[in-house]
């Protein structure tokens, strides 16, 4: 297992029982926004242990656009380490029937 699917199964681990918490919330700013919030601190844990330099959470219009605010909500996960030279991009979707991600 090489060091970015380590960190890429860790962070799903650790992010998508966080997420299903909203899986029956209305896709709206205010539910993006503490979809945000929440794994904001979730990876500030992993970035506190030296796993990865810097990371960005999108979780807005831009990513959920008026043809996928109906069925799910969709959040984008960049994490880097300019050290190693690594990037990894990790897209969350939650539905009512849960959440999943997958590596962009």
């Amino acid at each position: 297992m090489t060091k970015n699917h380590k960190l890429y199964e860790d962070i799903k681990n650790a992010i998508t029982p966080v997420l299903e918490e909203f899986c029956f919330e209305l896709n709206d700013s205010s539910a993006r926004s503490r979809v945000k919030s929440r794994t904001e601190e979730v990876l500030k844990t992993f970035h506190d242990a030296g796993r990865f330099d810097r990371f960005a959470v999108t979780c807005n219009e831009f990513n959920n656009i008026p043809g996928v605010v109906d069925s799910m909500l969709i959040m984008d996960v960049d994490m880097s380490n300019t050290g190693l030279k690594s990037h990894t991009k990790i897209r969350f979707s939650i539905r009512p029937s849960g959440a999943d991600c997958q590596e962009a």
